[in-house]
């Protein structure tokens, strides 16, 4: 896991000790080296590299490395080619090198690593290679042969990959700060994207044209392999390894468990220590059952869990431990006041964009943070059972609408029982499934963007009613979903996962850990096609995973209903410090741009007991925490 930087000049204007700056922002992901090589022409003599932060070149790759798969140094990058002019820099982990690299024809290889499999993979098979991938990867690949630089991302996107281009400059890096760093120059906020994440929408992905908090800097699309023009800078964007594929295969419910079985087995290949978040729900105990499935790794992987929601997830995580014999680790959460509103900062300072402070994100931080501090470097954890397998309550909601149309009174009934069991019964009111059932195209303004559009368009400074129309087309449209596999899709590509994602890159590499999620891999995209019996049967969500759990773990934890995960929402944040929140929103210099503050502060007021529009308050003040973090923003 690393952080990687980019930087193609026209002009042979490419510095070396603001390309050295770049990586070094980028540390901690990469405490265990920080590397950059120039090229004064990258089509040129190949021996001509240099790697001094006084020169100046064309091509500029950096590299700063968290040492995960062969620790030796030649390992490090930017990676040559055995071709002898080829180069590579890259984050994240190809899981099965080890058969890749066993398959490569030509020469042997000359290191144990993952980068030299996937870099001599892109050069003797083409680029089509990608698709072999098992794993999680951000590239860039230099082929002076070819006249071009490659750049690449994984299929569900887990590895940032940010790049800049203005026909003179490509800048790329992991993280926005090192393209600003490259730049010289802040980088200016998206105002879109605030008014997006103010009406709900978590994460910075705007629209097809893969926008981002900031105005001029996109995200390569996850899947994608963006090849730019050595000379001209021309680009071409294809999609080699869509997701989308897997979601239309066959999936084989007697498959599942030896396919969750392969995804763990491959993340657990280390040189480093290992761990796995156990947060007692179904997810993360079927990741943590598949661990123990071997008893070596068992006995060398150590299991953490974390106190939240007054402790209920933690009594199921200490049977699963009980019952696979393993040692829990307790992490604690509670922070006092004035600690909670430091590392709220720290937090947005490398989301390097407004988050919701609460829920995932600050429990997963601490966790993140208790783990590194006993030297663990992997981490596995449970992300995206819900989603692959059919989890949330909205899927259930969903499901009950298509079978009022479909005049399956009775097993919308089954459904409608299973969400009241769960707890989820305001999911979806019988009268708000009627008129959703006659009225199928219609958009009812039961979303909670639009309640939060009422609220903010008509104090809005730099968005009109075509931008808000414009935002929620694009980041919400699940008012117009017909089918559950239809929304699991859009989660997964355009909605919750991105968001996530992003989360967990962010907690783990704050604290320089790989994080790795077996529930993502590839192969079991393809349960998102499962029959929607096999998603929702006997009265549980998940049906298969849950199957897939072994016995000795105990049905009072395989088929829990109730599930907080690892939630909480800090004491600064809770009812009674509302006052404290809204002064600090009040004096945002960024929030006095966006709105008219006076009319937003008495609308907040006024809302202050509807619980549609109670959390609008949390993310202004993310908005405002941000901008302090940020040291003032543009």
């Amino acid at each position: 896991m690393c952080g990687i930087c980019v930087w193609l000049d026209r002009k042979g204007d490419v510095r070396g000790e603001r390309l050295l700056q770049a990586v070094n922002l980028m540390r901690h992901r990469g405490p265990d080296a920080q590397r950059i090589t120039l090229w004064p022409d990258p089509c040129g003599d190949p021996r001509k590299r240099l790697d001094s932060p006084g020169s100046v070149g064309r091509l500029g790759l950096g590299h700063a490395r968290l040492s995960i798969i062969d620790l030796s140094e030649a390992a490090y990058q930017p990676m040559l080619g055995s071709d002898g002019c080829s180069s590579l820099v890259f984050n994240g982990e190809i899981y099965n090198y080890l058969e890749l690299g066993a398959a490569l024809p030509g020469p042997s290889l000359r290191t144990r690593s993952d980068s030299e499999v996937l870099l001599e993979g892109l050069l003797r098979k083409g680029l089509d290679f990608v698709r072999q991938l098992n794993g999680m990867w951000a590239f860039a690949l230099c082929q002076p042969a070819e006249r071009r630089l490659v750049l690449s991302r994984d299929r569900f996107g887990k590895k940032p990959l940010y790049y800049y281009s203005d026909g003179e400059r490509f800048l790329a890096a992991s993280e926005f700060r090192a393209i600003a760093a490259m730049l010289g120059r802040p980088l200016r906020l998206n105002t879109d994207f605030l008014y997006g994440f103010l009406m709900g929408k978590r994460w910075p992905v705007l629209s097809d044209t893969w926008e981002t908090a900031y105005r001029e800097v996109r995200v390569l699309p996850p899947g994608a392999v963006l090849s730019v023009d050595l000379d001209t800078l021309e680009e071409k964007l294809k999609i080699l390894a869509p997701i989308e594929e897997e979601f239309q295969k066959p999936c084989a419910p007697e498959a599942l468990p030896e396919l969750l079985s392969s995804a763990v087995r491959l993340r657990l290949r280390s040189d480093v220590p290992v761990g796995v978040m156990l947060s007692g729900g179904v997810d993360s105990t079927a990741v943590a059952a598949a661990v123990c499935a071997d008893p070596a790794m068992r006995d060398s992987v150590r299991f953490y869990s974390i106190a939240t929601e007054g402790g209920r997830d933690l009594q199921y995580a200490r049977k699963v431990a009980d019952r696979l014999g393993i040692e829990l680790i307790e992490a604690e959460l509670e922070i006092d006041e004035s600690e909670t509103r430091r590392v709220l900062m720290e937090m947005l300072r490398h989301f390097e964009a407004p988050v919701g402070l609460g829920l995932v994100s600050l429990p997963g931080y601490l966790l993140c943070r208790r783990m590194a501090a006993d030297g663990v470097r992997v981490v596995l954890d449970g992300t995206g059972g819900d989603e692959i397998m059919g989890g949330y309550p909205n899927y259930f909601a969903l499901a009950m609408q298509r079978a009022c149309i479909n005049r399956k009174l009775g097993l919308a009934v089954q459904l409608n029982r299973i969400l009241q069991r769960r707890g989820h019964s305001e999911a979806l009111s019988w009268g708000r499934l009627l008129r959703r059932t006659l009225f199928p195209a219609a958009r009812h303004g039961v979303t909670k963007a639009m309640g939060r559009r009422s609220i903010l368009e008509p104090l809005a400074r730099r968005a009109d009613s075509a931008t808000f129309d414009r935002l929620l087309d694009i980041a919400f449209p699940r008012d117009t979903f017909d089918e559950v596999r239809d929304y699991q899709t859009f989660d997964l590509t355009r909605g919750q996962m991105p968001y996530y994602l992003h989360l967990n890159d962010r907690n783990s590499m704050a604290h320089s850990m790989e994080l790795r999620s077996p529930l993502l891999d590839y192969r079991l995209a393809r349960y998102v096609n499962q029959p929607l019996e096999d998603k929702m049967r006997d009265g549980y969500n998940k049906h298969l995973l849950r199957m897939a759990i072994p016995s000795v773990v105990g049905n009072d934890v395989r088929l829990r209903r109730d599930k907080a995960g690892f939630s909480s929402l800090p004491a600064t944040m809770r009812d009674s410090a509302r006052p404290g929140m809204l002064a600090v929103v009040r004096e945002s210099s960024l929030l006095n741009e966006l709105f008219q503050m006076d009319g937003l502060c008495t609308a907040l007021e006024l809302q202050e007991a509807k619980s549609k529009n109670k959390t609008l308050l949390h993310q202004l003040y993310s908005v405002a925490l941000f901008e302090q973090a940020a040291g003032g923003v543009v």
